[in-house]
Parts: C-alpha cells; sequence; structure tokens
C-alpha cells in the first residue's frame, strides 16, 4: 500500500523537492490568520513506520469565484496573494510526538485512518 510520495518543501523563490515512500493518512484545510490564504496539513505513514507532516500555506482558492472578496481593494494585491508560503516535512516516531504539532481535530482522523489496513480486498 505504500507509493512514491513527492513533496516541495522551502520559502517561494528557494522550493525543493523531497521524496519518500508512504501512503497518505489524512489531510486537512483552514483559514491561515494572514487574510485570503489556507493552511494544508498533510500526514503520511511511512514505510518505515514513521509519521511525516507536510504544511503548507498557499492562496485560498475558494476566494476566487466569491465576489464579495473582489469587491474589496485591499485584495487586490494580486502579486502577494499568489504567491505561496513557507511549505516544511517533519517527521515523528510515533503518534504522540505528531500529536502537539497538529490540530486536535486533525488528530482524530489521523488516530482512525492509521488503525485501519491500507488495502483491504473485498470478495464481493
Amino acid at each position: 500500500g505504500f507509493e512514491e510520495i513527492t513533496v516541495t518543501v522551502g520559502q517561494a523563490g528557494s522550493r525543493r523537492r523531497k521524496r519518500f515512500l508512504g501512503r497518505r493518512l489524512a489531510r486537512w484545510r483552514h483559514p491561515h490568520s494572514r487574510r485570503g490564504r489556507v493552511e494544508t496539513f498533510t500526514v503520511y505513514r511511512t514505510r518505515r513506520g514513521r509519521y511525516a507532516l507536510h504544511r503548507s500555506v498557499g492562496p485560498d482558492w475558494s476566494l476566487w469565484s466569491d465576489p464579495q472578496w473582489w469587491r474589496d481593494p485591499e485584495n487586490w494585491n494580486f502579486p502577494e496573494w499568489w504567491k505561496s508560503g513557507d511549505a516544511t516535512l517533519e517527521v515523528f516516531d510515533s503518534l504522540d510526538d505528531l500529536a502537539s504539532r497538529v490540530p486536535p481535530e486533525l488528530m482524530d482522523v489521523i488516530r482512525g485512518a492509521s488503525e485501519e489496513p491500507p488495502l483491504e480486498d473485498l470478495d464481493i
């Protein structure tokens, strides 16, 4: 059930890619403290049984179709809005170590997903 995972890390203008074998357990997005931005947490189980957390900040694309957003001239700073924010990859040995770095709502999803088999063969 593992596949090759490639993530981008770093800051805008100095990005690098990192690759590992794993499977995605959960992805969670929520509004960032900076207006018009969204923060994404993606958690993977690695081939060696560790937990990899990829965190990124970028434009909130759902605002693109919101007429209310476009009426506010403060939001017209396109170069700033388009720019991706920081992206990081952290690796943890256990779920307890990971828990301090993700929102509690996401941790509930991760705990449930880590108990499920990565692939279930159905005889249907």
